[in-house]
């Protein structure tokens, strides 16, 4: 399977690294997608072990905004995508009420559960808030990076 996608396309190792007028580096925001993938779908709905890299507290919410080794992260993320993908490509539609148990800090959730059309909307939000991200900083160094939302099809 072939896997691109426009809003980190043309990125040298070196600029994706990099971070950005003191803001989070390219790459951070695709590991920090790449782990609610795996933390929400991967794990949670198919009980799976965190991915070794995508896993690492940097990723998470609130993490450093840091990261390097561009080609190590494409490569985490396209096996959590991959991953999730073969889990959700067969479900249908009464599959997205599949409820878990849920800790975590979102209380009504401990309460309610975690259901699988949630988090996917949740990743799917958080993956759009990141693309939005990436693309206002490259658009602010002069590259062009498409249109959105139409990208956001590329992204899932």
């Amino acid at each position: 399977m072939t896997w691109t996608v426009s809003w980190v396309d043309g990125l040298t190792p070196e600029d994706a690294a990099g971070n950005f007028d003191g803001e989070s580096s390219f790459t951070w925001p695709f590991a920090h997608v790449g782990n609610w993938v795996d933390s929400l779908i991967n794990v949670r709905f198919q009980y799976r072990q965190l991915h070794p890299l995508i896993r690492q507290q940097r990723f998470r919410f609130g993490g450093t905004g840091i990261s390097e080794d561009w080609e190590s992260i494409q490569a985490a993320v396209l096996e959590v995508r991959d991953t999730a993908r073969a889990y959700l490509q067969d479900l249908g539609d009464s599959d997205m009420d599949k409820t878990i148990p849920c800790g975590g800090s979102l209380g009504h959730l401990r309460e309610t559960g975690l259901i699988l059309g949630y988090a996917i909307m949740r990743a799917v939000n958080n993956y759009y808030y990141h693309i939005d991200e990436i693309a206002t900083k490259r658009h602010r160094l002069g590259h062009q990076v498409g249109d959105y939302p139409s990208a956001l099809t590329e992204c899932l």
